[in-house]
């Protein structure tokens, strides 16, 4: 690959340095998007609490605040982690030479024309909106994950129609917007898809990670994991979604919303129970391993809270925030950090403003959860510091090559 220079004492002029950080931001799938969802994340709930203020005028069009909030940390926050995630991730399970240079500039262009669309779809034709915001995923699917569409991709492929629904969610409120359906209909297919990753990947990245770092200790036997019951907490949530979806399209069935929340209540036995043998008290001392567990331990939290919201016992949007901002945010923030770490060939281990963005973005959820306006203030304030601290942590490494000299 291309994303180091020759060094030397010859190279140092303040222009030639730009052009190394141009050309090592695109030398790896993590190091583009990681860094545009972390600003985006700093910058856009800030943003979207001014609209719902009342400022910014008609630069939304006909998206409500509250929508147009929601499908922005989904599909602009959200799928950046996931793309920068499986950029880097799916060359791995392949075997093959991952995207950089041209393409995945090409690709992160695409993610920011769609931000620059849906942020002024007042000012713009709806149908150029949705074009240009809904062509990220595809692109994505086409330029960026070639290797997923081979036979031998074997379950790796699943992930190509996580990313299909995905897309169907967006679309879906796409058309809410211009009045063809209920908003909730994608929201709820969008939200539930991303129980369904946390559930598939975090199911996989915590215990295994944990194993990997009490395995000097001699304590990875402590771990224990269940293919059994992986399978049946996919299971579960699979049958939530679409039991939410058939909630959403027939409300007039009462038992359709019983069942969805048993549903949820089930899946968040399961997760517990998975979490049970992963060994969680001797890592609370590894900060970089923990936020797993604790990313985990929202999904769960998440899913007892959705649960408890459908049989009317908890205010139901409240109670999907425990999941959308505590499950999403503290995984997707778990991920960032760890793989920035480790595929630029530094030490696992997270500095104290990092373990600060952790715990930043729990006191978020936890604020949001109490729902009154002073506690969504601090939730707003604490997410953004989260997200700032971890800008000024990791942008630097995102932009300089590694510092092993290897590529990547």
């Amino acid at each position: 690959m291309w994303c180091l220079m020759p060094s030397g004492p010859s190279i140092s002029i303040t222009a030639h340095h730009n052009f190394r950080a141009g050309v090592t931001l695109f030398a790896y799938g993590f190091r583009p998007f990681f860094l545009l969802a972390g600003i985006f994340a700093a910058v856009a709930l800030p943003l979207s609490l001014a609209f719902y203020l009342g400022f910014g005028g008609d630069w939304l069009g006909d998206w409500p605040p509250g929508l147009f909030h929601a499908h922005e940390m989904i599909f602009g926050y959200t799928v950046a982690v996931i793309a920068g995630f499986l950029l880097t991730a799916a060359p791995g399970w392949q075997k093959t030479p991952p995207l950089t240079g041209g393409g995945l500039a090409l690709l992160a262009f695409i993610w920011l024309a769609g931000r620059l669309a849906l942020w002024s779809a007042g000012l713009i034709p709806p149908w150029m909106a949705a074009l240009v915001d809904l062509s990220f995923i595809p692109a994505l699917m086409v330029i960026g994950l070639p290797q997923l569409w081979a036979l031998r991709a074997k379950r790796h492929g699943v992930f190509l129609v996580i990313l299909g629904l995905m897309f169907a969610a967006n679309g879906l409120i796409h058309a809410a917007t211009a009045g063809y359906l209920d908003s909730a209909l994608g929201l709820n297919l969008a939200v539930g898809i991303l129980v369904l990753l946390i559930t598939i990947l975090g199911g996989r990245v915590a215990p295994g990670f944990t194993k990997g770092a009490l395995k000097a200790a001699g304590l990875s036997d402590a771990v224990k994991t269940s293919p059994r019951l992986a399978v049946l907490a996919i299971a579960v949530v699979s049958l939530m979604i679409v039991a939410d979806g058939a909630a959403t399209l027939w409300p007039q069935w009462p038992g359709l919303d019983l069942f969805a929340a048993l549903t949820a209540l089930a899946a968040a036995a399961i997760s517990i129970w998975r979490m049970a043998g992963w060994a969680t008290r001797h890592v609370l001392d590894k900060p970089i391993v923990w936020v797993l567990h604790l990313g985990y331990g929202w999904l769960a939290l998440g899913l007892a809270l959705k649960g408890f919201g459908g049989l009317g016992w908890l205010d139901a949007a409240s109670a999907t925030h425990g999941f959308t901002i505590g499950a999403v945010g503290t995984m997707t923030l778990a991920i960032m950090t760890r793989a920035a770490l480790g595929h630029t060939g530094r030490p696992l281990i997270a500095t104290p403003l990092t373990v600060a963005a952790y715990l930043l973005v729990s006191l978020a959820a936890i604020a949001r959860l109490v729902g009154t306006e002073a506690a969504m203030m601090l939730a707003a304030s604490a997410w953004t510091a989260a997200f700032v601290g971890f800008t000024i942590v990791y942008a630097p490494i995102f932009l300089k090559p590694r510092p092993d000299g290897q590529p990547g």
